[in-house]
């Protein structure tokens, strides 16, 4: 069928294009297009009773932007398009942040705080707005449009090669308590079955101290991550040295275990055969006396799935033993498959009173526009 008025059809789908084209939606890195597509989870913001406070750490490092930047001025949400409650209109406080330069990719990226999530540009875009939610009923065909839409106070420019996080602050109106329920829509990324595993084995000192790690896909960005919790606290910090290998049968000639007493460690044992060492520093005051090791996994290479690696902990204690040193239990680590980098992130804390330390993370992102 002709159209009667062919220019005007073709401004029609220029304009169309050109509005599709400016709008972003989140997170990225799905098969589905969440524009269209209802996301598989939802997450329930603003806050029931209480303040909540949700971030959100979004992968947009691929994006082509030009050498300037991609100025962002208003934020949508969408309702959950599955639950079949209806919505109950109500008014909420929002404040948003928004930071991306030097901001961790979502892989990377650990709830130690609030504030450290955040990158070097972190802006106020909308400070303590009261936002109206609306009632809205479960659509017939979801997903729900893009309702509320948030326009910021000042434009905030994501750069190139940079990721995003987005600072979500819900707050209740002074004297205006309502119990409403109101779920937005979400997109969570299961890697269940691509992370590799850990565990820890033996007791290498009389007074030993915890070993863990975290085994993430092979996806060519997020780092195995290992933890020693030494319960010492020094003002300058605990020092500590991770010892990593391939073997836990020998170290030359040695058979492991190797009993340390000849050392000046009596009772402490050696469990693996050293490779690689990495020595850093814990936070001076720190009552966990905690040491952190992130180690990056050379790309995504399949022939590295299902590398089994093991590691142990030493840590400086002059207390302990003549050689002034406490050890770990080893870790039996079993690196992951490969997979796509995670698309997003979120850490989340609600309650009467908020703190800057996140009380959960999820694999996952809350559907949004930006424009």
């Amino acid at each position: 069928m002709k159209h009667r008025y062919p220019a005007a059809a073709l401004l029609l789908c220029l304009s169309a294009t050109t509005v599709s084209a400016q709008s972003l939606y989140l997170p990225r890195g799905t098969s589905a297009d969440l524009s269209k597509t209802e996301g598989n989870q939802s997450f329930h913001l603003p806050g029931t009773w209480a303040p909540s406070r949700v971030v959100c750490i979004y992968r947009m490092r691929d994006l082509t932007l030009p050498a300037a930047g991609r100025k962002i001025q208003s934020l949508a949400l969408r309702r959950d398009g599955l639950k079949t409650s209806t919505y109950k209109a109500h008014k909420w406080k929002l404040t948003l942040r928004l930071s991306a330069r030097g901001v961790d990719r979502p892989g990377s990226a650990v709830g130690e705080s609030f504030a450290a999530l955040h990158g070097s540009d972190e802006s106020v875009v909308v400070n303590a707005r009261l936002i109206d939610w609306p009632q809205m009923p479960k659509p017939a065909q979801p997903p729900a449009p893009f309702v509320p839409l948030v326009k910021f106070d000042k434009p905030f420019v994501l750069g190139q090669g940079q990721d995003l996080c987005i600072d979500m602050l819900s707050e209740e109106p002074t004297n205006q308590r309502a119990f409403a329920y109101w779920y937005v829509d979400a997109e969570a990324f299961d890697q269940s079955k691509t992370r590799g595993t850990a565990a820890s084995y033996g007791k290498a000192c009389p007074t030993s101290f915890k070993i863990a790690a975290l085994s993430p896909p092979l996806d060519g960005e997020t780092p195995l991550r290992i933890r020693g919790l030494t319960g010492m606290s020094s003002q300058s910090g605990v020092l500590g040295l991770l010892w990593l290998g391939v073997s836990k049968d020998k170290l030359g000639p040695l058979k492991l275990p190797f009993e340390m007493s000849s050392l000046g460690a009596s009772g402490c044992r050696l469990y693996i055969a050293p490779l690689f060492g990495m020595v850093t520093q814990g936070q001076g005051g720190d009552p966990l006396g905690e040491l952190r090791y992130d180690l990056p996994i050379p790309g995504a290479r399949p022939v590295l799935a299902g590398t089994r690696l093991y590691a142990q902990i030493f840590a400086a204690d002059p207390k302990h033993n003549l050689l002034g040193m406490r050890a770990s239990p080893y870790l039996s680590i079993k690196l992951g498959q490969t997979d796509k980098p995670l698309g997003a992130r979120l850490f989340y804390h609600g309650g009467p009173t908020l703190s800057d330390q996140p009380t959960a993370t999820r694999d996952m992102g809350i559907v949004l526009r930006l424009d």
